[in-house]
């Protein structure tokens, strides 16, 4: 990665190489876009939706509303009753856009820091 310009490098490598999770089974949000649909992207679309982003980074508008929304799912916890509610916990299906989104600013930030030696050794988190 190029250390003078890592935004759009940094955006075609993580739209080809994105991954939530190892698992195979990943469920779509709300837009109904699942993650191998991004990497399998195109060229022409790649730099579409690199446009689409940089767009939404540089203005002051709020995301696309259904970027907003998630689908709730109770998922039981193991060796608990299904009959309780306190036997699940919920999780929340989000667009897999996002995601990439969150994903790009993780990684553009992160560059920040250790290119400009902001994180110590002593730092640390989860």
């Amino acid at each position: 990665m190029s250390r003078s310009s890592p935004r759009v490098v940094l955006g075609k490598w993580l739209l080809k190489n994105y991954k939530l999770t190892e698992k195979s089974n990943l469920q779509p949000g709300p837009d109904n876009i699942f993650p191998e649909f991004i990497h399998n992207l195109g060229p022409k679309a790649t730099k579409i939706l690199i446009t689409i982003y940089k767009k939404l980074w540089n203005s002051k508008d709020n995301l696309p509303d259904e970027w907003k929304k998630a689908i709730i799912v109770p998922i039981l916890k193991p060796g608990k009753p299904a009959n309780l509610i306190s036997s699940y916990r919920p999780i929340a299906l989000t667009s897999v856009l996002v995601k990439m989104q969150e994903r790009m600013i993780l990684a553009r930030l992160n560059w920040y820091l250790e290119n400009q030696n902001l994180l110590t050794e002593e730092q640390a988190g989860f």
